[in-house]
């Protein structure tokens, strides 16, 4: 078999300079300066590149099992070196000698350095996709150095992911696999570079149980502090469910702080604070309920979620509660009532009939939900104003109905599903309802548009909500200091769309909180 000898090929470059000479009355020698050559080393050079989860450049159907492909490229940096190797899955040779190709790149490398390179030179390589293009899902520098260009749209499968928005690199020493010596060390076969996977995969799974169909066009976004991410998603039917599906490629060591997945017009869910790592799938999945739907018909309930009791502190003469589903007591004075609870006791609460229409009368006369036990309250807040319409009922009777209902409860934690459905609201409805409730984390969604004199008067104050869904478009005098003290410095406050008026401070969006669209 006629061997190709490897070989190096020199182009140099000759550059002087010259000082010219002027007339003076001192005496000046024209030197010339010696020329210095700049060579340019074009040095054939081919590695293999070995297998493993971390390695790919395309993925098979099943998500796992990762190939190379026609196109891939490996771009090589280093010191005054650089070069783009090919990879041809149909070629075995190397000139006219056969190699192992599965995965070897080959191409040539310029050196523009003094000399031959050092053994010990460094050297990169970064795997380039066929699907990876220069200026878009990629950029390319000068030095030959690879960057990704991550998305803020994103990847509808995983597989567009890695093959778009993988950065996959090796760290190794020039002379381990350099072409040079010889035509039996064409191929390093005893080393082999491994690549690393540098990007991480935040997957997502939505399971829509609030009715939505399959082939339904949902808008979902991401917002991790001041980045925003968008993804336009069609649902499919999967195992008898309606699912949403995408996939977002970012950084290694990006860090998620309260970070949130948005459902336009349907869900808000957290998303667990973590530092992601390259080479890595972070599965987030979630199931979007229809909240109103399967709580506006439920009583108002506080849920114990610890043992200990819960105590109605000057209740309403007339209001009623039933302990687990079982008979409702009412309750005949105004004398404190403790309900004593274990871990997941429940207790629902109505008024009488219609009688009841406030639990505020004045500063001493007023009806307030405490206790000993955690707990969280859910349900539709109108049982406690109609006995057996309130799953209907959307009007509030009076002007106080609801005020320092839960002022100061240090127990309660969420109130994230209870329905608070009045569209049109009354003075002072809502207000201190949940003052100094410094342990509440979520809390209830605010459908109405318009607010009135109070309606939200220090309703969240000293509390520690994340996140805060308030729908108004028309803030009026209603909202005056109602998250002054707040606990969180970085959570997540969703407006209406087109809302634009929102101040930021003690009445209305909390300092240094990220807003987003309902």
């Amino acid at each position: 078999m006629n061997i190709k000898n490897m070989f190096w090929v020199a182009l140099t470059v000759t550059a002087s300079l010259v000082v010219a000479s002027c007339s003076s009355d001192n005496e000046i020698t024209e030197t010339k300066t010696p020329d210095v050559p700049q060579t340019t080393k074009l040095i054939p050079y081919t590695i293999s590149v070995g297998t493993s989860s971390a390695t790919r450049a395309t993925v098979d159907a099943d998500n796992s099992t990762l190939r190379f492909a026609a196109g891939d490229k490996l771009y090589i940096t280093g010191e005054n070196i650089k070069g783009v190797l090919s990879f041809n899955p149909e070629s075995n040779y190397v000139g006219e000698t056969f190699v192992d190709a599965e995965n070897t790149f080959s191409g040539t490398l310029e050196y523009s350095g003094v000399g031959d390179p050092a053994p010990s030179l460094a050297l990169t390589a970064t795997l380039v996709s066929a699907q990876q293009t220069a200026d878009n899902e990629i950029n390319v520098d000068a030095a030959g150095a690879v960057t990704v260009n991550y998305p803020t749209t994103a990847c509808a499968t995983m597989n567009e992911a890695v093959q778009k928005y993988s950065l996959l690199t090796a760290s190794f020493p020039f002379d381990e696999y350099n072409q040079t010596g010889g035509t039996d060390n064409l191929v390093n076969r005893t080393h082999r570079i491994m690549l690393t996977q540098q990007t991480a995969f935040l997957n997502f799974a939505i399971t829509f149980e609030d009715g939505t169909a399959a082939g339904s066009a949902i808008t979902a976004k991401v917002k991790n502090g001041v980045v925003d991410y968008t993804a336009n998603v069609t649902t499919v039917a999967e195992n008898a469910k309606v699912v949403g599906k995408f996939v977002l490629p970012v950084a290694d060591g990006t860090t998620l702080n309260n970070a949130i997945l948005r459902v336009s017009g349907k869900a808000t869910f957290a998303i667990t604070d973590a530092t992601l790592a390259g080479n890595k799938v972070y599965s987030v999945n979630r199931t979007a309920l229809n909240i109103a739907s399967i709580y506006t018909a439920v009583p108002f309930t506080i849920e114990a979620t610890s043992a200990g009791n819960i105590k109605i502190l000057t209740p309403r003469v007339g209001m009623q509660y039933s302990k687990n589903g079982g008979a409702k007591m009412a309750i005949s004075t105004s004398d404190d009532v403790t309900i004593s609870v274990s871990a997941g006791d429940k207790v629902q609460f109505y008024g009488n009939g219609t009688t009841i229409t406030k639990y505020y009368e004045d500063s001493s006369n007023m009806t307030k939900i405490g206790g000993t036990a955690e707990c969280k309250v859910y349900g539709n807040v109108m049982s406690l104003v109609d006995e057996t319409g309130f799953a209907t009922n959307t009007t509030l009777p009076s002007s106080y109905t609801f005020a320092h209902l839960f002022k100061n409860n240090t127990k309660l934690t969420d109130a994230s599903n209870l329905i608070l459905p009045a569209m049109t609201l009354t003075n002072y409805c809502y207000m201190y309802m949940f003052q100094g409730c410094k342990n509440l984390t979520a809390g209830p969604e605010l459908p109405a548009s318009v607010l009135v004199i109070g309606c939200y008067q220090s309703m969240f104050r000293g509390t520690s909500l994340k996140t805060i869904t308030c729908l108004a478009t028309n803030l009026g005098n209603g909202a005056a200091n109602w998250v002054q003290d707040i606990k969180t410095t970085s959570g997540t406050f969703i407006k209406a769309e087109g809302m634009t008026s929102w101040p930021t401070g003690d009445s209305g969006i909390p300092s240094g909180w990220n807003v987003i669209d309902y």
